[in-house]
């Protein structure tokens, strides 16, 4: 909700597919990707091997970031921090020795947890299972698995079968805490 695209949809500016060709659709682009040598990496990129973008793996992977300009983030593991919108303000903060920094959120436990289902699940590596043992104790996913037969558990990681990700929202949401 709020975006151009929905509410273009809501209107009936724009049609979106019926869910068997959205789903036909992306099982063509896969096959023809893969095809082509690509392999998908996470949830929305393809890359040929050694090519993908560690850009947007650094943020999957919740490493530590910085927030250079207006409305940059930040992240270093504990907390998020985000900068001013405007370029004024940001600019002004600066020239008063202060950071441009807006607001910023500390991270409780089950956040972290949460992020590291949200970004990991979405990479074809998936969730390292010890790192989610390090916040919440001993998990099992048995029953996940059951439920969702797109999961699978391999080396010690969680991770969609196949990179299976056409419910990887709704796997998602689920394994929330």
């Amino acid at each position: 909700k709020g975006t151009k695209l929905y509410n273009q949809v809501s209107n009936g500016k724009v049609k979106m597919p019926k869910e068997d060709l959205d789903y036909q659709m992306y099982r063509r682009s896969m096959l023809t990707l893969k095809n082509a040598d690509y392999y998908q990496y996470e949830a929305s990129n393809y890359s040929k091997k050694n090519k993908e973008c560690l850009h947007n793996l650094h943020y999957w992977n919740l490493n530590p970031y910085l927030a250079f300009g207006p409305s940059a983030h930040g992240y270093n593991g504990v907390k998020r921090w985000w900068n001013y919108r405007s370029l004024d303000i940001y600019i002004s903060s600066i020239k008063n020795g202060k950071l441009p920094i807006d607001n910023q959120e500390i991270l409780k436990n089950k956040d972290h947890y949460n992020e590291i289902i949200m970004n990991g699940l979405r990479t074809s590596k998936g969730i390292n299972i010890e790192n989610l043992n390090e916040i919440k104790g001993k998990v099992s996913f048995e029953g996940m698995i059951s439920k969702w037969p797109q999961l699978t558990i391999k080396d010690g990681y969680l991770k969609l079968r196949d990179n299976n990700f056409m419910l990887l929202d709704e796997i998602t949401s689920d394994l929330f805490i």
